[in-house]
């Protein structure tokens, strides 16, 4: 009779390892590669990533525009509205006032808030970041 026993505890180790880094990764490292991309690649000062730790998920907020172009956008709407508001009155002389200078602001941008080589950029992050924190 042949008797072969196997010690499996290195292989169980090494598993549980694997499982833990993978739990880690998708708990903690997904949202912080969102934040990261978006205070390095996007240059948000505080971006807006939402985690969900229990259910491994993390989801971020890409906002067009900062704070403060959207309060300086704002601001140039009312005056704009305030100076359409002047010239729509008759007057017996012509209004010649510095709201002039505001009628010719564009309140929103062409561009897309996200491009497609800022996508691909975020792509490769994550793959790589996986690769190098989940390994055997």
């Amino acid at each position: 009779m042949l008797q072969v026993e196997v010690d499996v505890s290195e292989v169980e180790k090494l598993i549980g390892r694997m499982l833990t880094a993978i739990d880690h990764f998708k708990r903690v490292g997904v949202g912080q590669l969102l934040s990261n991309w978006q205070t390095g690649d996007l240059h948000r000062h505080r971006p807006f990533t939402m985690r969900s730790r229990a259910r491994g998920m993390a989801t971020t907020v890409l906002r067009p525009h900062s704070l403060f172009e959207v309060q300086r956008s704002l601001a140039a709407r009312r005056r704009q509205a305030r100076l359409l508001k002047l010239l729509a009155k008759p007057r017996k002389r012509a209004y010649h006032g510095k709201l002039l200078s505001s009628q010719n602001y564009r309140t929103w941008s062409q561009r897309p808030i996200l491009r497609a080589e800022m996508l691909t950029q975020l792509q490769k992050e994550f793959h790589d970041k996986a690769e190098q924190q989940l390994h055997w």
